[in-house]
């Protein structure tokens, strides 16, 4: 079974990808996805940020990169074969740990940071609303929520980089937007990226 045969918001879709190469999205190597990467952590402050929840890790390039900042990070695929490969990439990092999970099903800890990288877009507005709702009822009074989403277009993917990030927006009204830019890149259409601050 091809990963283009099946739901692309479904376990089998990402572990076909998986299967298929080791970094399916060039991760780890490509310089785009690395400069997302190195913007995102611009964002994480370590004095105020010491239990972050990274759903949608891939192979943890990023859960590295938090695991290196942070005390506690909390990170999970949809994938059992991504989730095995971070944790390899993650297991020199003993505040790190990584799971099998839903975006919406997030461990049952309070956290000072959310990150959600290039994962919003997989599902549906009513989905997608459910799981903001979920996830910010997890982050403290002060918390911080990170939002960064390719722009282009996907035939695997059922909103837009934009929309995810309305969504957010529309889910929160009182808190602070802290960061908001949409980084332009010709080869890869570029992302958005988001702040938003719980008061």
């Amino acid at each position: 079974m091809t990963s283009s045969s099946v739901d692309p918001s479904s376990r089998a879709f990402f572990d076909a990808k998986y299967r298929t190469a080791e970094d399916p999205w060039d991760f780890a190597i490509d310089p785009y996805e690395l400069g997302r990467y190195r913007d995102v952590m611009v964002h994480v402050d370590p004095d105020r940020h010491r239990r972050v929840f990274e759903p949608g890790c891939s192979i943890g390039v990023l859960t590295e990169m938090l695991g290196g900042r942070c005390e506690v990070v909390d990170a999970s695929d949809l994938s059992e074969v991504a989730v095995q490969r971070a944790r390899r990439r993650c297991a020199h990092l003993p505040g790190v740990t990584v799971e099998v999970g839903h975006l919406s099903d997030p461990p049952a800890h309070n956290y000072e940071l959310i990150v959600l990288s290039e994962v919003g877009y997989y599902l549906t507005e009513p989905e997608l609303e459910r799981a903001i709702e979920v996830l910010t009822e997890r982050l403290t009074p002060g918390g911080r929520l990170i939002a960064a989403h390719w722009i282009g277009m996907s035939a695997d993917h059922r909103l837009r980089g934009h929309r995810v990030h309305d969504l957010l927006a529309d889910a929160l009204p009182t808190w602070v937007l802290a960061h908001h830019a949409v980084h332009l890149d010709e080869s890869h259409d570029g992302y958005r990226l988001d702040v938003w601050d719980r008061p």
